[in-house]
């Protein structure tokens, strides 16, 4: 159970009665034995018992100050009629206040898809605010007299299936190749950055709605290993089939088979050389040495630095040009 910034872990039992949380939420509840038992044994499911513990929790925590002007009886009369309606099982996290709380629907899959409701003060007469982890917002209107949160729950509910070919696209890509970014894919990123070589990665942007059909597709990598695939893609981009998978059809397009992180042709640590991480502020080191011997990955930022501290480097317009940390070999970026 959540209240505000705690977390508290508890098992309960209807049949046999039983209750027993962890010891932040025994000493809250110290000397409340009784009333927990009998509540336990009056309520007629675990969500009315949850329901009833709640209420007694607010009362046992003085710190928090409710605004009674704002968060009126009837604000949390609707509010509690609302999760009921939806469910306590559903709920996970849920604030003291009752300004919001999140809860947790899964797909056929059993991917699990979190939502965020945050309540106006004048709710319901004011829309709430939803949040939650699909690639794309869920549209819904709303009738201060007649719509219902759960409402809004079945519409999501609903809404997965249309979901199912992109994520199953992801997966299929996360199991299959070497996926360099994300390093941990979430149900709203549709984009993978895949390794093809040292000297060549491939940027995926599935669309959600379309994910059968041709993503947004970027090489990122060295000049001339980035052309050569370009244009391999180019010729053969018109025989994109709907019926394979984003995978299938590019090694095809491609001829190439999607290496693995685990293969051992494959340089799973890519690092920039100038400040020895993967990630610099967020950025990955997509600028490549065009000397195959050498393919070493650079942050562009590092390089721009690292460049303009060389008394050899040239400038023409936003393209800076020098030589390779590395290897002394020449070597451009855009500062644009």
């Amino acid at each position: 159970m959540a209240f505000d910034t705690e977390d508290y872990i508890c098992c309960i039992s209807k049949d046999p009665p039983y209750f027993e949380a962890e010891s932040k939420l025994c000493n809250l509840l110290s000397r409340k034995e009784s009333f927990i038992k009998a509540e336990l044994e009056r309520s007629e499911s675990v969500e009315l018992f949850c329901q009833r513990l709640s209420e007694l929790v607010f009362k046992l925590r003085p710190e928090i100050k409710l605004n009674t002007n704002q968060l009126s009886t009837p604000y949390f009369k609707k509010v509690i009629q609302e999760i009921r309606s939806i469910g306590w099982d559903k709920i996970t996290k849920i604030d003291t206040t009752l300004s919001y709380f999140e809860i947790v629907i899964y797909d056929s899959k059993r991917r699990k898809i979190e939502i965020r409701f945050d309540l106006p003060t004048n709710f319901p007469y004011s829309t709430p605010t939803v949040n939650s982890n699909l690639p794309v917002s869920i549209n819904f209107d709303w009738d201060p007299q007649s719509s219902k949160i759960s409402s809004i729950v079945d519409l999501y509910q609903e809404s997965l299936s249309s979901f199912d070919t992109l994520w199953s696209q992801l997966e299929d890509l996360d199991k299959n190749t070497f996926v360099i970014d994300p390093h941990v894919p979430t149900l709203n990123c549709c984009m993978r950055m895949i390794y093809l070589s040292p000297q060549l990665w491939i940027q995926i942007e599935v669309k959600p709605l379309r994910a059968q059909y041709r993503p947004i597709i970027k090489f990122k990598g060295s000049d001339q290993a980035k052309r050569e695939m370009q244009h391999q893609f180019d010729e053969n981009v018109n025989k994109w089939d709907v019926s394979k998978t984003i995978r299938e059809n590019l090694e095809a397009i491609l001829n190439l088979k999607f290496p693995k992180r685990a293969d051992e042709e494959c340089e799973t640590e890519i690092e920039c050389p100038i400040c020895f991480c993967e990630r610099f502020g967020g950025e990955l080191p997509e600028i490549v040495c065009e000397n195959p011997k050498c393919a070493k990955h650079y942050h562009r930022s590092c390089l721009v630095d690292w460049l303009r501290e060389n008394r050899k480097m040239e400038q023409s317009f936003h393209c800076i040009y020098g030589t390779c940390p590395n290897c002394g070999a020449k070597i451009q970026v855009d500062d644009s």
